[in-house]
């Protein structure tokens, strides 16, 4: 059973099952209460246990949001949406071990400037995101050619592919298979690149992916692959449809200006995060959609 205190010991808790895994948050006020990064899991309510709940302190930070902390000692432990059955419980004061792993940076267009984020997440996790992202384009779009993301479960025997299209130029190509990943972008406002270079060192098993007729491997400005447990990547991949990251805002943006939808930050979030979509998380994004319409798209999907 996860178990976990404050820093004095005033506070101590204790969570029934598993923890799902955590995210780090990078907005102002989670920088600023925590002193970097906040780093927490989402636990019902029902299944955690508080010993010392006298000795917390809780900040309201808005109308819908507190935080609590240790009145001695002052560790930033929780962050609780008012109303909801879940609260948000910082990983740092969790004992080892956790049995959970980081899985996703949010709000990350307000870190703060003394650091940077890795560039791209580990292919398994790049590949639920990209799964997630066309999963949202379905949901808002029933035609297929007016979509900017889509992901082929079948695109060979032993391969997945995402693509990103936004009609004016601008694309991406990603290939995962046996471990390993492919890369290729192109967004037409930045100077193309030499393939040679953007590619020299690929591994000879993605090799194949060079002579994709669909992915136009001239018209390249970043690109590159993960092997070896590690992502090598070349180029300028600035804008902001490029290399895919997870970052919920960046999606309800494009949502906002493309599709002239606000969506809801926390179901994005969750089809983002590879969580199932049922009946109630499809409304959250669009109540006129049915699972039976979406049935051909997550079968091809894979979702």
């Amino acid at each position: 059973m996860p178990k976990g205190s404050c820093a004095c010991g005033a506070i101590t808790f204790e969570v029934t099952g598993e923890l799902s895994a955590p995210d780090a948050c990078h907005c102002t006020q989670c920088r600023k209460q925590s002193g970097h990064f906040w780093v927490s899991t989402d636990v019902p309510r029902s299944a955690l246990s508080l010993r010392g709940d006298d000795r917390i302190t809780w900040y309201q930070s808005s109308e819908k949001i507190r935080r609590g902390f240790c009145a001695t000692c002052g560790s930033f432990l929780f962050w609780e949406p008012i109303g909801r059955d879940r609260v948000g419980v910082a990983m740092g004061a969790f004992d080892a071990p956790t049995g959970t792993h980081l899985e996703q940076h949010i709000f990350t267009a307000n870190k703060g400037d003394y650091y940077e984020l890795p560039r791209l997440p580990p292919p398994a996790r790049l590949e639920q995101i990209c799964k997630g992202l066309a999963v949202l384009d379905a949901i808002l779009s029933p035609e297929w050619e007016s979509r900017y993301y889509s992901f082929d479960a079948a695109w060979s025997a032993d391969a997945r592919m995402a693509s990103m299209r936004n009609g004016s130029g601008d694309d991406y190509f990603l290939v995962f298979t046996a471990g390993l990943a492919f890369l290729k972008g192109f967004e037409h406002e930045h100077p193309r690149a030499d393939p040679a270079a953007i590619f020299h060192g690929l591994p000879t098993a993605l090799a194949p992916q060079l002579a994709e007729p669909a992915f136009s491997i001239a018209d390249v400005t970043y690109g590159g692959w993960f092997g070896d447990g590690a992502w090598t990547i070349r180029g300028d991949d600035h804008g902001a449809l490029a290399v895919p990251s997870g970052q919920v805002e960046l999606y309800c943006a494009y949502a906002a200006d493309y599709y002239e939808r606000e969506l809801p930050r926390g179901p994005v979030a969750r089809i983002l995060a590879g969580a199932p979509l049922d009946a109630k998380l499809l409304a959250r994004i669009d109540p006129d959609r049915s699972l039976a319409d979406l049935a051909p798209d997550l079968a091809g999907i894979g979702y």
